[in-house]
């Protein structure tokens, strides 16, 4: 098969020639290069991969990462991808849209300019989207004396306390030079050999960053497999159209492949469906995993630097996965949402998307656009509530508790002796069908005709 390319304290630490031995590859990573505009950041993974990410002429031209740019760094763990993301304030969308599904990050801070507007706001973005652990670059180290790299050093102390990156490594580095490039490639290889926080699986779902055509393929998408591992030959549904399609093939880091892992970057060559069909922001899924909806109830969290509350009916833009759509809030729990605290939510969606529990999002403001906060999806398609309702709001914290035997027993105490479907309970929970099959077994209940199950104490 041909290729399609898919164009406690820290501290600032010294270059180092050790090097760890050759360990075990580990599970698919991909971790994310963010920060302001100009810091550095596609010059860093040039010299990390020897890869060249500004793919676009204009990008060459003026210097400058519009588009998403894509590479992969090998270590002693396995092949670490990593997405070098558009640092400027105009692309935060395809920012987000990278950062979305990521394991890790690199926030590059550059010494001689320190923190920044995008550099706080990508550290914001990646907090909400619920990210653990990372690194920090401090870049063009070059450029500034040992007074000026102390200050930027604390200067980025301050702003990662209390956030997922206290405590992280800060690497000094010159991207130029290669100085430092050692460290910072032996501290990713650490980072990826950390252990894996995902959820259970659910079957294959893959928001689509990237959607084109290649000569003698057809068409291809590109994305960050979400969940599930994805084969050659399968099937899978294109939402929230719902078109059906078959994986022809697949690729990853250039290279054809015949399985993709969750976390792994992945270009998928699709059959019967052309571009007109298919666009970015859209989802590839296993055939019934997920529902398309315009509604979702959700924990939303508005930023601590916010000037304002939140009202209940504001209107806000939703990023979820690589897709964008607006949508009104409706606060179910306050009367408003004050900076720096949370509340139950539910939002109606101007356009329907297809997503499913624990998903995370960002929200932004209508007019002028800013990131104001993001959250968590923890129920997909449900019933308008309303607000101040106790039963709903029981049964909201009982999910975000995440306890799926306890989310499972008050679905079926709620529908009684009619009971509820298999389908639409594994779907309810955010199970694929092999893996909710073993735990229904184990929930106090009746399957009828093979398709329903009742609660035992409702028969």
């Amino acid at each position: 098969m041909q290729a399609y390319k898919a164009s406690g304290k820290a501290k600032v630490e010294d270059v180092s020639t050790e090097t760890p031995a050759r360990a075990p590859a580990s599970a698919a990573r991909t971790f994310g290069v963010l920060g302001h505009v100009d810091h550095g950041k596609t010059a860093l993974v040039r010299a990390l991969t020897g890869i060249e990410t500004d793919r676009l002429e204009e990008e060459r031209e003026r210097g400058l990462s519009i588009v998403l740019g894509f590479s992969y760094l090998e270590t002693t763990r396995g092949v670490i991808d990593l997405i070098d993301v558009p640092g400027h304030e105009d692309f935060v969308r395809a920012m987000i849209s990278g950062a979305t599904g990521l394991d890790g990050v690199v926030l590059v801070v550059a010494a001689n300019e320190g923190v920044m507007p995008q550099t706080r706001e990508h550290l914001e973005i990646a907090g909400l989207l619920g990210l653990h652990s990372g690194i920090v670059a401090l870049t063009k180290a070059d450029l500034v004396d040992a007074s000026r790299l102390a200050a930027a050093t604390a200067e980025v102390q301050s702003l990662i306390s209390g956030t997922f990156l206290d405590g992280a490594p800060i690497v000094g580095v010159c991207a130029p030079s290669g100085e430092g490039i050692e460290t910072l490639t032996r501290r990713l290889d650490e980072l990826a050999g950390a252990p894996l926080t995902r959820g259970p699986d659910r079957g294959c779902y893959l928001p689509l960053d990237r959607v084109f055509t290649k000569r003698g393929f057809g068409l291809v998408g590109t994305g960050t497999l979400r969940g599930g591992v994805l084969r050659a030959g399968a099937a899978l549904e294109i939402l929230p159209a719902g078109i059906g399609t078959t994986v022809r093939g697949l690729q990853s880091r250039n290279r054809a492949i015949d399985v993709a892992e969750p976390g792994q970057r992945v270009a998928v060559n699709l059959r019967n469906v052309d571009l007109e069909q298919v666009r970015r922001g859209d989802t590839l899924a296993t055939p019934g995993l997920l529902t398309p909806t315009r509604r979702v109830d959700v924990r939303l969290e508005l930023i601590a630097r916010e000037n304002g509350p939140l009202k209940n009916g504001a209107r806000v833009r939703v990023l979820l996965g690589t897709s964008e759509t607006l949508a009104k809030v409706r606060l179910l729990d306050t009367a408003e949402l004050a900076p720096g605290t949370s509340a139950f939510a539910q939002l109606r969606l101007e356009q329907p998307l297809a997503t499913q529990t624990s998903e995370r999002f960002i929200v932004r403001s209508y007019s002028p656009m800013r990131t104001i906060g993001g959250g968590e999806i923890l129920e997909v398609d449900p019933e308008r509530h309303r607000r101040f309702d106790v039963e709903a709001l029981e049964r909201l914290a009982t999910v975000a508790g995440g306890d799926l035997a306890e989310i499972a027993r008050r679905l079926l105490a709620d529908a009684g002796a009619e009971g509820i479907a298999n389908d639409v309970l594994s779907e309810r929970v955010g199970l694929a069908p092999e893996a909710f099959a073993t735990f229904a077994a184990s929930m106090d209940a009746i399957e009828v005709d093979g398709a329903r199950l009742v609660a035992r104490s409702s028969l």
